[in-house]
């Protein structure tokens, strides 16, 4: 029943929806670019589309922003960090109060301690 619907079910349900709308007798002369909206019982007109130049295939890869690679370094920095000779330092970790190092290290070392006691009760 799906596959071949007849045009009797399309005249009935036509007539259902168009039952009191204003157009249902205009509707069969609407032209290109009219249509009935039926909850609102309008008319609506769209223009007519014109072309402005020629087609053309959209390029995905130009549209998706490669990430930058880094440089390479020099070819000597390159062999002297193979083997070993040129060794990057990790960064330091920043401190809460760069003014006062010492004690900011304590407090943090004084927070671990007090959780190594504690029971997992949150877990």
């Amino acid at each position: 029943m799906l596959g071949n619907p007849s045009l009797d079910d399309y005249e009935l349900k036509i007539r259902r929806i168009l039952r009191h709308s204003r157009f249902k007798k205009e509707i069969l002369g609407f032209k290109t670019g009219e249509f009935l909206y039926t909850p609102l019982d309008i008319k609506v007109k769209f223009p007519l589309f014109q072309q402005q130049g020629k087609p053309y295939e959209i390029d995905i890869d130009s549209l998706i922003p490669k990430p930058k690679t880094k440089p390479k370094p020099n070819i000597v920095v390159r062999i002297l960090k193979k083997f070993g000779w040129i060794v990057e330092e990790e960064p330091e970790r920043e401190l809460e109060n760069p003014e006062e190092p010492e004690k900011d290290l304590d407090e943090q070392m004084e927070e671990d301690i007090a959780f190594l006691g504690e029971p997992d009760e949150e877990w």
